[in-house]
Protein backbone atom coordinates (compact mmCIF):
# COMPACT_ATOMS: atom_id res chain seq x y z
CA UNK A 1 0.00 0.00 0.00
CA UNK A 2 1.21 3.50 -0.80
CA UNK A 3 1.48 6.25 1.77
CA UNK A 4 -1.58 7.94 0.23
CA UNK A 5 -3.65 4.76 0.48
CA UNK A 6 -2.62 4.21 4.10
CA UNK A 7 -3.41 7.75 5.17
CA UNK A 8 -6.73 7.70 3.30
CA UNK A 9 -7.62 4.58 5.30
CA UNK A 10 -6.54 6.32 8.50
CA UNK A 11 -8.62 9.39 7.63
CA UNK A 12 -11.75 7.33 6.96
CA UNK A 13 -11.52 5.53 10.31
CA UNK A 14 -10.51 8.64 12.24
CA UNK A 15 -12.82 11.29 10.77
CA UNK A 16 -15.68 9.08 9.60
CA UNK A 17 -16.55 11.02 6.44
CA UNK A 18 -15.71 11.03 2.73
CA UNK A 19 -13.34 13.99 2.69
CA UNK A 20 -9.57 13.49 2.72
CA UNK A 21 -6.66 15.41 4.20
CA UNK A 22 -4.74 17.53 1.75
CA UNK A 23 -1.26 16.09 1.30
CA UNK A 24 0.33 19.34 2.51
CA UNK A 25 -1.93 19.75 5.53
CA UNK A 26 -0.69 19.48 9.09
CA UNK A 27 -2.93 16.48 9.70
CA UNK A 28 -1.50 14.58 6.73
CA UNK A 29 2.10 15.35 7.68
CA UNK A 30 1.48 14.30 11.29
CA UNK A 31 0.00 11.03 10.01
CA UNK A 32 3.12 10.52 7.86
CA UNK A 33 5.29 11.05 10.93
CA UNK A 34 3.35 8.38 12.82
CA UNK A 35 3.61 6.01 9.85
CA UNK A 36 7.38 6.33 10.07
CA UNK A 37 7.27 5.80 13.83
CA UNK A 38 5.35 2.60 13.09
CA UNK A 39 7.98 1.53 10.55
CA UNK A 40 10.64 1.94 13.24
CA UNK A 41 8.50 -0.02 15.70
CA UNK A 42 8.34 -2.83 13.13
CA UNK A 43 12.04 -2.59 12.29
CA UNK A 44 13.26 -3.12 15.85
CA UNK A 45 10.48 -5.36 17.16
CA UNK A 46 11.90 -8.27 19.19
CA UNK A 47 15.21 -8.02 17.28
CA UNK A 48 13.43 -9.65 14.34
CA UNK A 49 15.31 -10.20 11.07
CA UNK A 50 12.46 -9.43 8.70
CA UNK A 51 12.53 -11.46 5.49
CA UNK A 52 11.30 -8.42 3.59
CA UNK A 53 14.56 -6.59 4.37
CA UNK A 54 16.99 -9.11 2.88
CA UNK A 55 18.20 -8.02 -0.54
CA UNK A 56 21.10 -8.20 -2.98
CA UNK A 57 23.64 -5.63 -4.07
CA UNK A 58 22.46 -6.12 -7.65
CA UNK A 59 19.03 -4.80 -6.63
CA UNK A 60 20.39 -1.67 -4.92
CA UNK A 61 20.52 1.75 -6.58
CA UNK A 62 23.76 2.64 -4.78
CA UNK A 63 26.95 0.79 -3.84
CA UNK A 64 29.95 -0.33 -5.91
CA UNK A 65 29.21 -3.29 -8.18
CA UNK A 66 32.45 -3.66 -10.20
CA UNK A 67 36.05 -4.17 -9.13
CA UNK A 68 38.92 -1.87 -10.05
CA UNK A 69 42.53 -3.01 -10.25
CA UNK A 70 44.52 -2.15 -7.11
CA UNK A 71 41.41 -0.77 -5.41
CA UNK A 72 40.48 -2.44 -2.14
CA UNK A 73 37.67 -0.27 -0.74
CA UNK A 74 34.17 -0.19 -2.25
CA UNK A 75 31.08 1.69 -1.10
CA UNK A 76 28.14 -0.31 0.25
CA UNK A 77 24.52 0.65 -0.56
CA UNK A 78 23.03 3.57 1.34
CA UNK A 79 20.46 1.26 2.98
CA UNK A 80 23.07 -1.31 4.10
CA UNK A 81 22.81 -2.59 7.68
CA UNK A 82 24.94 -5.75 7.69
CA UNK A 83 26.06 -8.52 5.32
CA UNK A 84 24.48 -11.95 5.32
CA UNK A 85 27.30 -14.18 4.13
CA UNK A 86 30.22 -14.27 1.72
CA UNK A 87 31.12 -11.60 -0.81
CA UNK A 88 31.68 -12.73 -4.37
CA UNK A 89 33.91 -10.91 -6.84
CA UNK A 90 33.80 -12.53 -10.25
CA UNK A 91 33.88 -16.24 -9.39
CA UNK A 92 35.87 -15.87 -6.17
CA UNK A 93 34.21 -16.11 -2.75
CA UNK A 94 35.64 -13.78 -0.10
CA UNK A 95 35.24 -14.81 3.53
CA UNK A 96 33.70 -12.03 5.60
CA UNK A 97 35.64 -11.40 8.82
CA UNK A 98 35.27 -8.92 11.66
CA UNK A 99 37.12 -5.61 11.24
CA UNK A 100 39.18 -6.31 14.37
CA UNK A 101 40.50 -9.51 12.78
CA UNK A 102 41.86 -7.73 9.71
CA UNK A 103 45.05 -6.62 11.47
CA UNK A 104 45.81 -10.24 12.39
CA UNK A 105 45.36 -11.39 8.81
CA UNK A 106 47.51 -8.51 7.57
CA UNK A 107 50.22 -9.30 10.10
CA UNK A 108 50.24 -12.87 8.78
CA UNK A 109 50.68 -11.42 5.27
CA UNK A 110 47.67 -13.41 4.15
CA UNK A 111 46.89 -13.24 0.44
CA UNK A 112 43.67 -15.21 0.87
CA UNK A 113 40.34 -13.80 -0.34
CA UNK A 114 38.89 -12.20 2.79
CA UNK A 115 37.05 -8.96 3.39
CA UNK A 116 35.14 -6.98 5.98
CA UNK A 117 32.60 -4.18 6.16
CA UNK A 118 33.27 -1.05 8.17
CA UNK A 119 31.51 2.24 8.87
CA UNK A 120 28.28 3.26 10.56
CA UNK A 121 24.76 4.48 9.85
CA UNK A 122 25.85 8.13 9.93
CA UNK A 123 28.81 8.02 7.52
CA UNK A 124 27.84 4.93 5.53
CA UNK A 125 29.47 1.53 5.13
CA UNK A 126 32.24 0.28 2.88
CA UNK A 127 33.52 -3.10 1.78
CA UNK A 128 37.25 -3.54 2.44
CA UNK A 129 39.14 -6.25 0.51
CA UNK A 130 42.38 -7.85 1.67
CA UNK A 131 44.97 -5.35 0.34
CA UNK A 132 47.38 -8.22 -0.39
CA UNK A 133 44.92 -9.93 -2.69
CA UNK A 134 45.45 -9.30 -6.41
CA UNK A 135 42.25 -7.59 -7.52
CA UNK A 136 41.22 -7.93 -11.16
CA UNK A 137 39.44 -5.04 -12.81
CA UNK A 138 35.95 -5.32 -14.21
CA UNK A 139 34.75 -8.23 -12.07
CA UNK A 140 31.19 -8.10 -10.73
CA UNK A 141 30.90 -7.58 -6.98
CA UNK A 142 27.91 -9.36 -5.45
CA UNK A 143 26.62 -10.05 -1.97
CA UNK A 144 23.37 -10.19 -0.07
CA UNK A 145 22.70 -7.91 2.87
CA UNK A 146 20.13 -6.79 5.40
CA UNK A 147 18.84 -3.31 4.73
CA UNK A 148 16.90 -0.50 6.36
CA UNK A 149 13.15 -0.31 5.70
CA UNK A 150 11.56 2.39 3.57
CA UNK A 151 10.64 5.59 5.38
CA UNK A 152 7.64 7.48 4.02
CA UNK A 153 8.51 10.78 2.38
CA UNK A 154 6.13 10.93 -0.62
CA UNK A 155 2.56 9.92 -1.36
CA UNK A 156 3.71 7.09 -3.66
CA UNK A 157 6.14 5.47 -1.20
CA UNK A 158 5.30 1.84 -0.42
CA UNK A 159 6.10 -0.14 2.72
CA UNK A 160 7.71 -3.58 2.57
CA UNK A 161 5.93 -5.06 5.56
CA UNK A 162 3.59 -7.99 5.14
CA UNK A 163 0.62 -6.37 6.90
CA UNK A 164 0.55 -2.62 6.25
CA UNK A 165 -2.66 -2.32 8.26
CA UNK A 166 -0.41 -2.49 11.30
CA UNK A 167 0.60 1.05 10.32
CA UNK A 168 -3.03 2.12 9.99
CA UNK A 169 -3.92 1.03 13.52
CA UNK A 170 -0.59 2.16 14.98
CA UNK A 171 -1.23 5.66 13.61
CA UNK A 172 -4.84 5.66 14.76
CA UNK A 173 -3.87 4.77 18.31
CA UNK A 174 -1.36 7.64 18.33
CA UNK A 175 -3.95 10.11 17.00
CA UNK A 176 -6.58 9.04 19.55
CA UNK A 177 -3.98 9.16 22.33
CA UNK A 178 -3.12 12.74 21.37
CA UNK A 179 -6.81 13.60 21.51
CA UNK A 180 -7.02 12.06 25.00
CA UNK A 181 -9.59 9.62 23.65
CA UNK A 182 -9.76 5.86 24.08
CA UNK A 183 -7.15 4.13 21.97
CA UNK A 184 -6.90 0.67 23.54
CA UNK A 185 -8.72 -1.14 20.71
CA UNK A 186 -6.44 0.37 18.06
CA UNK A 187 -3.35 -0.34 20.15
CA UNK A 188 -4.30 -3.99 20.67
CA UNK A 189 -5.15 -4.37 16.97
CA UNK A 190 -1.78 -2.91 15.94
CA UNK A 191 0.24 -5.02 18.39
CA UNK A 192 -1.63 -8.19 17.39
CA UNK A 193 -0.83 -7.56 13.74
CA UNK A 194 2.81 -6.87 14.57
CA UNK A 195 3.15 -10.09 16.56
CA UNK A 196 1.43 -12.08 13.81
CA UNK A 197 3.96 -10.72 11.30
CA UNK A 198 6.76 -11.87 13.59
CA UNK A 199 5.23 -15.35 13.88
CA UNK A 200 4.84 -15.57 10.10
CA UNK A 201 8.40 -14.37 9.65
CA UNK A 202 9.89 -17.25 11.63
CA UNK A 203 7.44 -19.92 10.45
CA UNK A 204 9.32 -20.78 7.26
CA UNK A 205 7.96 -22.89 4.43
CA UNK A 206 5.71 -25.81 5.28
CA UNK A 207 7.76 -28.99 5.87
CA UNK A 208 10.91 -26.91 5.46
CA UNK A 209 11.23 -24.58 8.48
CA UNK A 210 13.39 -21.58 7.85
CA UNK A 211 15.89 -20.68 10.55
CA UNK A 212 18.40 -17.94 9.84
CA UNK A 213 21.60 -19.42 11.22
CA UNK A 214 23.77 -16.36 10.81
CA UNK A 215 21.57 -14.10 12.94
CA UNK A 216 23.81 -13.97 16.02
CA UNK A 217 26.98 -14.59 14.07
CA UNK A 218 26.81 -11.24 12.31
CA UNK A 219 25.39 -9.14 15.13
CA UNK A 220 28.85 -7.87 16.02
CA UNK A 221 31.56 -6.89 13.62
CA UNK A 222 30.02 -8.15 10.37
CA UNK A 223 32.04 -11.35 10.17
CA UNK A 224 33.33 -14.58 11.60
Amino acid sequence: MTEQELIDQIYGLYEGDNDLWDTTSEEYLVARRYLNAGVNRWRYYERTDWKELFTNLSDASTGSTASVASTFSYSAPDDFVRPTSYVKIGTVLFKTIKPAQAIIHQADKSTDPWCYFYGNAKTGFSLQINPLYAIEAGKTISYSYYRTPTQFAATTDVTEMEDPYFLVYYTLHRLYKNDSEGFQDEFVNAESRLEQMRVNNIAGIEANPDEIGWNNEFQEGFGY
